[in-house]
């Protein structure tokens, strides 16, 4: 559909806003798709067209920027990603405000991006910055402030601040479970992160209680041949491994293998 707007012999007008919108949109699916060299000429073209029609000080050319940027980020070009998260951020803060919806989607993103370069002190500060901007601007557990928790608690797990996470993500899942509208995807890594935080720590119990109630929620909503599944049953193995189930425990980490294999 998107694509005979956009070339077919029924497209819009190539040189209005709609068009440039509709750019934006087929950019993004190309890009979840991991089909990013397709992708990367769209979105050039989605931000000069909206740059072009309104100014470089919108809200719709900052959304480009912003979807520009997370393709960046997913290509590991940090750099320029970097570049066009902090414009769009400028640009949201001049118009939308400090503390906006938008300004916390820039924050949050340049959040993950440091993550994963693995500058941790860059990543808590926007991560906070982000979830303390939700906080204020939105009802008490909405599923963005989950994310952001989370995002935040998976932060502090990369770091090894285990003790930083446990709260954070007991107060996700407090928000999940209570929501019967919440993405039990979300709700099983929720439980997986919680599990593998007390596995680091050396809480055994607690971290066997979480792993299974992980396995149990990966298998009602992605099933047992999904990697999430794997990666929850492969911690797990490694638990009973090393306290006292080694046979159990080797037998899991052989099957987790097994399914990352099948999967690749």
């Amino acid at each position: 559909m998107l694509q005979s707007l956009l070339y077919g012999p029924q497209a819009v007008p190539a040189d209005t806003l709609l068009y440039a919108d509709l750019l934006d949109a087929w950019f993004q699916f190309l890009r979840e798709s991991s089909r990013f060299k397709e992708a990367e000429p769209i979105g050039l073209q989605a931000l000069a067209l909206h740059t072009r029609l309104l100014g470089e000080q919108h809200l719709l050319v900052a959304e480009s920027m912003n979807n520009l940027a997370l393709l960046r980020q997913y290509t590991g070009n940090y750099s320029e990603a970097i570049r066009l998260h902090q414009q769009a951020l400028a640009i949201r803060k001049s118009l939308a405000g400090e503390n906006s919806q938008e300004v916390a989607e820039s924050l949050h993103n340049l959040g993950t991006l440091y993550n994963s370069k693995r500058d941790w002190a860059s990543a808590e500060r926007y991560l906070q910055q982000a979830l303390a901007i939700k906080q204020q601007i939105m009802p008490a557990t909405p599923p963005s402030i989950r994310v952001s928790k989370a995002r935040l608690a998976g932060s502090y797990i990369d770091s090894k601040q285990y003790a930083r996470a446990i709260p954070l993500l007991e107060e996700v899942l407090a928000g999940e479970q209570s929501d019967p509208n919440s993405d039990k995807v979300h709700t099983a890594i929720v439980l997986r992160e919680l599990a593998d935080a007390h596995h680091y720590l050396r809480h055994v119990n607690i971290a066997e209680r979480y792993y299974l109630q992980a396995l149990d929620s990966f298998a009602a909503s992605v099933g047992k041949q999904h990697y999430a599944y794997a990666v929850a049953l492969n911690g797990l193995g490694w638990l009973y491994k090393k306290n006292g189930k080694p046979e159990q425990g080797t037998s899991m980490i052989a099957e987790s293998e097994r399914l990352f294999d099948a999967i690749k």
